[in-house]
């Protein structure tokens, strides 16, 4: 075969090498488009039947009866009581402020932040995984929101997005170097002080994260007296939202109100008989089970698989909810 002959034939050969990338790209791109489609699918899905439907569940009821009460005067703890913190019915003020006493206004909200929670699922996903995977991941972040009874307006939908900024900026801070990464770390600290305002039950996750920030700064050189520091500033801006709402009660001449409905009555709420706890909960922890076993097959198996700092917090993470859900609620033997 003369030379001509071969430049003739490897002349294709070499098109589909250079233009490799920008296929595999817009591949790529139309995967991460419809996974991002199927999450704004399923999240439209699982939400608007209930738009409108003002006793979807019981608590939210209580929630949105607070907030639109709010905005005539009256206080939480005081004049209507619930153990949540304030943040919580701050939330629900704010979207009756917007969209007025019914029902839709705080489940547009709870659907906005549903889509954010699934964003950030696949921005977290994209780190261990490609992103048609990761786009997978965020589609069922709704379904599985909603498989566990938040599919109106329940303070998960509205908690859930703060812990995943929280490890989106550590993860940032890993990546950037002082003193952009203490910064970053405080930043976190901060999602996770506004998250404890939203329930409380969130504060092992706060604690985790707030070890993480420490264990990071020091593999990046920061002393241990300048680690105690770190300490306790990342404590007191945690804290700072909490702080902020029982001084205003405290001025206010509220203050035992406040730590009462806030602290002491926590201790007092009854049990849930064990076999609750066993038995029914068993169908929605299956699919969750399912998802985890197969991912950590599939990472197994992947040779070469990226981040596997990042899987091992996602792990980490995972071990820390579960002890957090174990020890601050009431279905704990």
């Amino acid at each position: 075969m003369s030379g001509p002959e071969r430049k003739a034939m490897s002349a294709p050969l070499k098109g589909l090498l250079l233009n490799a990338p920008l296929a595999f790209g817009g591949l790529t791109q139309r995967r991460l488009a419809v996974g991002l489609s199927l999450m704004v699918i399923a999240t439209l899905a699982t939400r608007l039947p209930f738009f409108g439907h003002p006793a979807v569940d019981f608590d939210e009821q209580l929630y949105s009866l607070i907030g639109a009460q709010m905005r005539h005067g009256l206080l939480p703890y005081t004049d209507l009581w619930d153990r949540k913190p304030i943040g919580l019915f701050l939330v629900f003020e704010f979207a009756q402020s917007l969209g007025g006493d019914g029902p839709v206004s705080y489940q547009v909200l709870a659907l906005t932040a549903c889509l954010l929670g699934g964003w950030q699922v696949w921005r977290l996903g994209c780190r261990i995984a490609g992103p048609g995977t990761a786009a997978l991941g965020a589609a069922l972040y709704p379904v599985l929101l909603a498989l566990l009874n938040s599919h109106s307006g329940q303070s998960e939908v509205f908690l859930t997005p703060l812990p995943l900024a929280m490890a989106q900026l550590l993860l940032a801070a890993r990546d950037s170097a002082m003193p952009r990464a203490r910064c970053l770390c405080m930043a976190a600290m901060l999602c996770g002080g506004a998250a404890l305002q939203i329930k409380y039950s969130v504060l092992v996750q706060c604690l985790f994260f707030g070890l993480c920030a420490l264990l990071l700064l020091r593999r990046k050189g920061r002393t241990f007296p300048g680690l105690a520091a770190d300490a306790a500033v990342f404590a007191i801006i945690g804290l700072l939202p909490t702080a902020l709402a029982a001084i205003w009660y405290a001025q206010a001449g509220l203050f035992d109100d406040f730590v009462f409905a806030n602290f002491r009555s926590i201790s007092l709420r009854a049990r849930m008989p064990i076999g609750i706890y066993w038995f029914e909960p068993l169908p929605f922890a299956i699919p969750l089970l399912a998802l985890a076993a197969g991912g950590s097959f599939a990472a197994q198996r992947v040779t070469g698989s990226p981040a596997p700092a990042d899987r091992k917090l996602a792990l980490a993470w995972l071990a820390a909810t579960t002890f957090g859900l174990l020890t601050t609620s009431t279905i704990s033997p």
